[in-house]
């Protein structure tokens, strides 16, 4: 039942959501970063060189919802766009896009309610003597109340689509094409493209009870590992002195990090600690791996002593060359469930013999 179960769930195709810049810095649904980053690029004036490319898909868009197409020779901006200008009851819009003969002012919606003064906007946006293009820019369709059917709603989806129809004609690759390409997919994050998948929901939804059987027998496997781990932990205590340095590390189920350890320390002839360490991986639980680490980050240990002393006992030694602490040596990996047995106090003998090795090894210090 299982079986099919994860063989059916395997073709159905689910669009993984990548991170962007913004995810990085914390800033993706910010109305004021994404309003910062729209003044750039509706600026035609500005290093990005992409010219008119924002304003004039704006008012393709504009002209699609008005159902009249608005006759504008030139959509470069005349005066630099602005940011925030202030009403007399101190209400900011948040874009003014000045052109030859009409004037374009934006409100920009990622998250928040749609309750603004559209009619004082309009009124602040005439004070310049231009034909006004007011425009409500939000990420899902909006109702406007009271607004005398002057501020049109135009959402993200409709704006991207139109630039990036227009936007393939060119074959840039350069920094503002990459930061547009990424403010682009932060947008598309936001508004959840790709994510749901109709399909995907219906499986879920009639198979529901199967998988959460299935997720709690896995977590339940799961804090079976770690107490496995901290019985390793407990064994050692009966075998080490007080001249070994060990612990283990055992995160909460809740926590980010990949991994549950136990491990001893043994200073090396040049004064680097050598750590003996074995672990599981959450991502497979259903192995534990014995390994040889130089504990000090960022140095690039060869190992070349300890694999002469090591290889004979360890058939399965190898050389992995990259991780977070650099070079290290899997000495050992058991597999739960094989035929061979093995229990907690089998690995802890293990991991003292060679602990012991190492020490008879390096000169005292």
């Amino acid at each position: 039942m299982l079986k099919k179960l994860l063989q059916t769930a395997s073709l159905i195709e689910v669009q993984k959501r990548e991170r962007t810049i913004f995810d990085i810095a914390e800033y993706a649904h910010y109305e004021n970063v994404v309003s910062n980053i729209l003044r750039f690029f509706f600026d035609a004036t500005e290093e990005h060189a992409f010219g008119d490319l924002w304003t004039k898909s704006l008012l393709n868009c504009y002209s699609h919802k008005r159902k009249k197409k608005i006759e504008i020779t030139n959509c470069v901006n005349v005066e630099p766009v602005v940011r925030e200008i202030s009403t007399e009851n101190k209400k900011r819009i948040d874009l003014i896009i000045p052109l030859e003969e009409y004037i374009i002012g934006i409100e920009n919606k990622i998250f928040s309610s749609v309750y603004n003064p559209f009619e004082e906007y309009h009124n602040k946006i005439i004070e310049r003597g231009k034909k006004p293009i007011e425009i409500l820019l939000t990420l899902r369709e909006e109702v406007i109340a009271e607004n005398g059917g002057r501020f049109i709603n135009i959402t993200y989806d409709e704006l991207i689509q139109e630039i990036e129809l227009n936007y393939k004609k060119t074959a840039r690759k350069d920094k503002w094409t990459f930061l547009m390409e990424e403010f682009i997919s932060n947008i598309k994050n936001l508004k959840g493209v790709g994510r749901i998948n109709m399909e995907w929901q219906q499986f879920i939804n009639e198979n529901r009870y199967d998988f959460q059987r299935m997720i709690e027998k896995y977590f339940n496997d799961i804090e079976c590992k770690r107490v496995f781990i901290k019985t390793i932990k407990s064994e050692l205590d009966k075998l080490l002195s007080d001249s070994f340095e060990y612990n283990v590390y055992l995160p909460s189920l809740q926590n980010g990090a990949k991994h549950f350890s136990v491990w001893i320390n043994v200073q090396n002839a040049v004064g680097d600690k050598i750590a003996i360490e074995t672990y599981i991986d959450k991502t497979i639980p259903t192995e534990i791996t014995l390994t040889l680490w130089n504990r000090k980050k960022g140095k690039s240990a060869d190992f070349q002593s300890e694999r002469e002393w090591l290889k004979e006992k360890f058939s399965q030694l190898k050389e992995c060359n990259e991780s977070f602490w650099g070079k290290h040596l899997t000495l050992k990996t058991y597999k739960f469930g094989s035929e061979k047995n093995f229990t907690e106090n089998d690995i802890a003998k293990e991991m003292f013999e060679i602990a012991t090795l190492l020490k008879d090894k390096y000169p005292a210090t």
